[in-house]
């Protein structure tokens, strides 16, 4: 079904050694749409000048694009690596042109600098020293930001873009009636599911389980395990490692521990009108049977890697 939107159009600017990160930044940008345009009414637009731009004669190539591509952009997302790119004539390189052009026309910029290890046989010294005169005048007068992984770099950009955004569509008036359908907050709904079958059963459950109270494991006999008798019998006996005393009493306490709890399986789901991420589910367990051991966190029932706190 068709709908009206606002258009905001991204300018994607960087070297050719980030583009891996210029794919990124579109998929990100295209998965934004995906999530929110038809509900919010608004799509974004990446622009690139490999593929919103056309040939013309007798024209420096970056006036051509700064006029095709560059001068219909709303917001740049500048990206560097170990290069700040090629001469234009007019400025050391063609991204740095384009940066100084967006934020000449008092448009949102957002910079990110990788920190990922490069080869150093691949490094251009002239380019690089480039790239740190530029860093050493921006960092005064802009925010910048910078990643360590794609992963982090996709993340980062994700979460700012939306920052950006509702700042973009404030400024333009817009923010009543873009926003009015859905509340401009997150609200997360938490509901547990059954262990088994993960249907929901509400924001509270009942767990009635049984007990087992093991005593006097101190006087279990210690372990002492079969002595090799030829080499059919070395592999039970590698098993079964005798300098461990403690085998019995291990394996109770095990027993004990893997076969008297249930997992507890929940769901969450975003009813709030923005994105969620980094979201943390605190569960707290209690007991009204006199003595229980009841502990406060899962991290204190299960093996370490699992955790009380789950960000999703």
């Amino acid at each position: 079904m068709s709908f009206n939107a606002r258009v905001y159009r991204i300018l994607i600017a960087s070297p050719s050694d980030v583009a891996e990160e210029r794919e990124i930044a579109v998929s990100t940008i295209q998965a934004w749409n995906d999530l929110n345009s038809a509900e919010r009414q608004i799509v974004l637009l990446p622009l690139r000048w490999e593929t919103h731009s056309a040939p013309e004669y007798g024209r420096r190539p970056q006036e051509v694009i700064n006029r095709q591509v560059v001068d219909h952009s709303d917001l740049l997302v500048g990206i560097f690596w170990t290069r700040v790119g090629s001469p234009t004539g007019s400025a050391d390189s063609g991204t740095l042109e384009e940066i100084e052009r967006v934020a000449g026309q008092g448009k949102m910029v957002m910079l990110y600098f990788s920190q990922v290890k490069q080869d150093p046989d691949r490094i251009e010294p002239d380019q690089l020293q480039q790239l740190r005169e530029f860093k050493k005048k921006t960092f005064p007068k802009a925010l910048i930001e910078t990643y360590s992984t794609t992963v982090e770099f996709r993340d980062k950009l994700a979460k700012q873009l939306e920052i950006q955004l509702r700042t973009l569509v404030a400024e333009e008036g817009q923010v009543d009636k873009v926003f009015s359908r859905v509340p401009p907050t997150t609200e997360i709904q938490f509901e547990f599911a059954d262990p088994d079958s993960g249907k929901p059963i509400g924001p509270q459950i009942e767990v009635r389980s049984s007990f087992i109270e093991l005593e006097e494991v101190e006087n279990l006999p210690d372990f002492i395990g079969p002595e090799p008798k030829g080499e059919e019998s070395s592999a039970i006996a590698f098993l079964l490692d005798s300098k461990n005393k403690n085998y019995y009493r291990e394996t109770a306490a095990y027993l004990v521990r893997h076969n008297f709890f249930r997992p507890i399986r929940f769901w969450l789901k975003n009813i709030g009108g923005l994105g969620a991420r980094d979201v943390y589910a605190d569960i707290q367990i209690s007991s009204d049977v006199a003595g229980a051991l009841v502990a406060s966190t899962l991290a204190e029932l299960s093996p370490p890697r699992e955790f009380s706190s789950l960000g999703v």
